[in-house]
């Protein structure tokens, strides 16, 4: 499937061969009233929802599943490990980082625009790329094909590494003394 885009048929068929290949007993389902085949169609409506809604994929996508280690603050001490679903970049310095959620609910603009998991993959960006001028945060809500953006200001994004490091902080003082852990 590599270099064409793929017809839904050939999707379709890849992902019921995956679902063959790895889904097991072992697997844990949130909601146990579901069925594994409740997930089998969630997933399968999923994709057709989201090949109908994008088809014919013209982004310019440089990486899926891409995993990022950087320090904290330029700290070698405060390393952060992200996978980020997908990255966009246009050559001109402007990206776009991709997360997709299978959640029942979607963000509201409100959530996006204060969620840190992307967030931090800014970061990553900022501290491994070069000309990064601009950065885009989209979530793709995949059951119900929507989708939602979001962008960090510098001043944001210092704050969030600071909030980083203050925790990782509290949690090695914590381990040093061993103490509980709130929940």
């Amino acid at each position: 499937m590599s270099g064409t885009i793929p017809l839904w048929d050939e999707i379709r068929k890849k992902y019921i061969s995956f679902w063959k290949e790895k889904w097991h007993d072992r697997i844990a389902i949130v909601y146990s009233n579901n069925l594994p085949v409740y997930y089998f169609k969630l997933g399968e409506s999923c994709l057709a929802r989201f090949y109908r809604q994008y088809s014919p994929f013209k982004e310019p996508a440089i990486a899926t599943e891409h995993e990022i280690i950087f320090p904290v603050q330029g700290n070698s001490k405060y390393k952060i490990k992200s996978i980020i679903d997908r990255i966009d970049h246009d050559q001109n310095g402007h990206w776009e980082i991709h997360d997709y959620k299978t959640s029942k609910r979607c963000f509201t603009q409100s959530r996006a625009d204060s969620d840190d998991q992307l967030a931090i993959y800014n970061l990553a960006l900022l501290h491994t790329e070069e000309n990064v001028q601009s950065v885009a945060l989209v979530w793709h809500f995949l059951q119900h094909g929507q989708e939602v953006r979001s962008k960090r200001t510098k001043k944001e994004l210092l704050y969030l590494e600071k909030r980083i490091k203050d925790k990782v902080d509290l949690i090695r003082e914590r381990i040093k003394h061993r103490c509980e852990f709130l929940p």
